[in-house]
């Protein structure tokens, strides 16, 4: 890359698939996500708590 004047810039190479990493959320970081509070409850199996935190409506 070629750089003159005032017109600089940096290249940066590419990210690989393989660097980046995902892993999946439980309930509460998605309640705390959600501003709500961390002495919020919440009742059922794993799944049915996952599905309440995902489908919940963030407060405003």
């Amino acid at each position: 890359m070629c750089a003159s004047g005032n017109r600089h810039g940096l290249v940066q190479p590419a990210l690989c698939v393989g660097d980046c990493d995902f892993r999946m959320l439980p309930a509460e970081e998605y309640a705390a996500s959600m501003a709500f509070p961390g002495t919020c409850r919440w009742r059922g199996s794993k799944r049915d708590r996952l599905r309440a935190a995902g489908n919940a409506v963030p407060c405003t």
